[in-house]
């Protein structure tokens, strides 16, 4: 009996050793040294890839994409980029089906070459970081944003790497805000058939100081600092959708409320009636925020004697088509900031100057 259980024992390491010789049996080196590709795509069903498709990003074909890949330290609970060992970096472009094309950029993250390799990475488990478009970062891992970006970016993205090829599904949002300015003309005004801008548009004052600090994984820091900025957005930028209507679109960082009055919101819109009557509405607006992610309408109503302000808050950021009224719910659920009033305003000519809020 002893004898029957050695051969046994010997038979079945045999072929544990015949199946390691003949390598049908794992080898946990066999991947050692060797690197393998890693692919990526928008994650979400975010990615717009036609101009009618309704998306939260402005991640359409064309823009430039750059990926960041981190591995965690030595016992981080979290992802720090600040903290965590720096590997490489990839840019890509993208195409109209929506897939991630290897290139080579500029340090405004402009497509110099198309001619991009894949990203390769040895066995392990990462932390990858996203944003678009693809400037270069001057310090590691932050990037230095001003207005007009629109930035849209990923938290930490984790996935092993573990042979063959591994694709990241990388899921962005907006970290800007977007402001969006509609004149148009009140339904029951008589005295009034033609609004557009003058050459002067719209300049809004006391904006977050640019430009901020945007770090990888994280928000625009934009809080605590001076209410300094200023965007213009000159009457050429402006889109006419008919006579009486015309609208814009104005990228900015976010801004955290105001508690000093010095610091309120200033709104000042130069507004062309009728062909010839030039109007300036200046409008101030204390303890104003814009949140990342977050759109929001200001329309101007030109009425008979005046004009009326008010505010639509549309969440989320979600297209950008400048007539689209009806994202965020019906416009009569605006809230009125304001009313600029006249007199002495009948025919709508030969008036100028500017009246207070």
């Amino acid at each position: 009996m002893k004898r029957f259980f050695a051969v046994l024992l010997c038979s079945s390491m045999f072929g544990i050793w015949s199946c390691k010789h003949d390598g049908s049996y794992p080898d946990p080196d066999a991947n050692r040294g060797k690197t393998f590709p890693v692919e990526f795509s928008a994650g979400g069903g975010n990615l717009l890839s036609g101009a009618a498709t309704k998306t939260n990003l402005n991640l359409t074909e064309g823009t430039t994409v750059r990926v960041l890949v981190y591995k965690r330290a030595s016992g981080g609970a979290a992802a720090d980029p600040a903290a965590d060992t720096y590997v490489t970096e990839n840019t890509y472009k993208i195409q109209g089906d929506g897939s991630f094309l290897p290139c080579v950029t500029d340090a405004a993250g402009v497509v110099t070459s198309e001619a991009g390799s894949v990203m390769e990475l040895s066995v392990g488990n990462y932390d990858f970081y996203a944003y678009a478009p693809a400037a270069a970062m001057t310090s590691r891992p932050t990037l230095q944003v001003g207005h007009g970006a629109d930035l849209i970016a990923t938290g930490a993205v984790t996935r092993r790497v573990a042979g063959k090829r591994t694709n990241v599904d990388l899921l962005f949002g907006h970290k800007a805000s977007q402001l969006h300015f509609t004149v148009t003309r009140k339904t029951d005004a008589n005295t009034v058939y033609a609004v557009s801008m003058q050459d002067a548009g719209v300049k809004v004052e006391k904006l977050a100081h640019a430009p901020a600090t945007y770090r990888l994984g994280g928000n625009i820091a934009v809080s605590g600092t001076a209410y300094d900025g200023v965007s213009e957005v000159p009457g050429s930028r402006f889109t006419q959708i008919d006579d009486c209507t015309t609208a814009v679109l104005d990228t900015i960082l976010p801004r955290a409320a105001n508690t000093s009055a010095a610091d309120d919101l200033t709104l000042t819109f130069h507004l062309l009636i009728n062909n010839s009557l030039y109007k300036t509405y200046t409008a101030t607006l204390p303890n104003r925020d814009f949140l990342p992610g977050n759109r929001y309408l200001f329309n101007v109503t030109v009425k008979d004697g005046g004009a009326v302000l008010t505010l639509f808050e549309l969440l989320p950021w979600t297209n950008n088509a400048m007539t689209d009224m009806e994202v965020g719910g019906d416009a009569s659920n605006g809230i009125v900031l304001g009313e600029w009033t006249e007199t002495g305003w009948s025919t709508g000519l030969g008036d100028e100057g500017t009246v207070p809020f």
